[in-house]
């Protein structure tokens, strides 16, 4: 299974990796737990992994996280076979960098499990439950996931995302 990297519900982001360069991969995590990121007095964004331009993902569980379990904020990010379940308010969120930053382009989530989040069980109007995706993305993949037992949306994109591809993905 790899470390388990605790937050100990603190109020930070565990891994913010930057940008890979053109072409390259990025920061690159494969295997381990992530938990325990983030607490009330915490701002929204606290997640315990950022990923950034061409960074992946694989063979990785995020659990029992404030807010979000993982969120991606870069281009060309890929996320694989991954179990992010048990989260206070998304399994896992795309969105862009910044205010007035455009969106991510060509995001591919992947042969993931997606179960259990919202345990906080806030208002599902409001977005809250396994995912979100916003900000503009374009291009976005998201293919042969297991979406289930969320509080809330499995699969939720805002407006102004374009080109998504969406297939092969069971969600009950």
């Amino acid at each position: 299974a790899g470390a388990v990297i605790d937050g100990q519900n603190g109020g930070f982001i565990g891994i913010n990796g930057p940008d890979g360069p053109a072409n390259k991969p990025g920061t690159t995590i494969l295997g381990g737990v992530f938990q325990h990121f983030g607490n009330a007095g915490a701002p929204i964004w606290v997640s315990p992994l950022i990923v950034r331009r061409n960074g992946v993902v694989k063979g990785t569980e995020f659990k029992d996280n404030f807010n979000a379990g993982l969120a991606i904020q870069g281009s060309n990010a890929r996320v694989s076979h991954v179990n992010t379940h048990h989260n206070g308010r998304y399994g896992l969120a795309v969105t862009q960098p910044c205010d007035g930053c455009p969106g991510p382009v060509g995001v591919i989530v992947e042969d993931s499990e997606i179960a259990y989040n919202n345990t906080r069980q806030l208002s599902t109007g409001d977005d809250a439950g396994g995912t979100k995706f916003s900000g503009g993305t374009d291009g976005m993949i998201v293919r042969g996931n297991e979406v289930h037992d969320n509080y809330g949306s499995g699969l939720w994109w805002d407006g102004f995302n374009r080109n998504a591809q969406v297939y092969g993905n069971v969600i009950r």
